[in-house]
């Protein structure tokens, strides 16, 4: 029984806490939003924000039971003290140190990535997973694509990543002047992008003409820095 098995969590704060991008990503996978996912669980809309958003959240464990027991995933899963079912494995572990970029600095970051790099005062950020030397980090600004982005999160991207259907670039399109976060959906030679957050519906699915650029593909996704 999974409560049984986890007693030793009631009271104790959760270190190595992975809940935040777990959780999102199961959301993801179910095509969940949070108030569905309340309604499904029984939890208040507030609790799961909070575990998404935080990794300082110290769910209790009758809300990680029932996330555990709705997932079908156990609560070491739940919060990444075990890997998931789904959880990608590799033998090879690349750490590589990538600069956070302004949303107005990308468009330009091929250019200037030298001078980027050797900026002392350039934040910077860790990643594991492998990613050419044109990769970079940014911080997600908005409410656009919750529930899998929260304002805040960090975006690994990497340029050199060949886009696939389904997901997630930075990309400018339509005369937009700034790049911007969508997941990008291919209907053959047809492609579209659209937003996550069900607040967007009017703009939820932007058909793509012959007017965009795509300047990276999102790789990891990153709580804190």
């Amino acid at each position: 029984m999974i409560q049984s098995q986890q007693e030793r969590l009631i009271g104790k704060k959760i270190d190595n806490n992975k809940l935040p991008e777990i959780l999102a990503e199961l959301m993801d996978e179910q095509h969940l939003n949070i108030l569905q996912l309340s309604k499904k669980t029984g939890l208040a809309t507030t609790t799961i924000k909070r575990m998404l958003s935080s990794v300082d959240a110290n769910p209790t464990l009758d809300s990680l039971c029932q996330l555990a027991t709705f997932f079908d995933v156990s609560i070491n899963q739940l919060i990444g003290l075990e890997p998931h079912k789904n959880a990608f494995s590799s033998s090879a572990i690349q750490i590589s140190q990538l600069p956070i970029l302004s949303w107005q600095q990308i468009s330009t970051w091929t250019a200037n990535s030298d001078e980027i790099h050797n900026n002392s005062l350039q934040k910077m950020v860790i990643t594991d997973v492998a990613v050419s030397q044109s990769a970079y980090a940014l911080i997600m600004e908005g409410t656009s694509m919750e529930p899998k982005f929260l304002d805040g999160h960090i975006l690994i991207c990497d340029p050199n990543v060949q886009p696939q259907n389904g997901n997630y670039v930075i990309i400018t399109h339509s005369g937009n002047a700034l790049p911007q976060l969508k997941q990008l959906l291919m209907d053959g030679s047809d492609w579209y992008v659209k937003s996550l957050n069900p607040a967007f519906n009017r703009t939820a699915m932007v058909y793509l003409s012959e007017d965009f650029t795509i300047w990276g593909t999102v790789v990891q996704t990153k709580m804190n820095f």
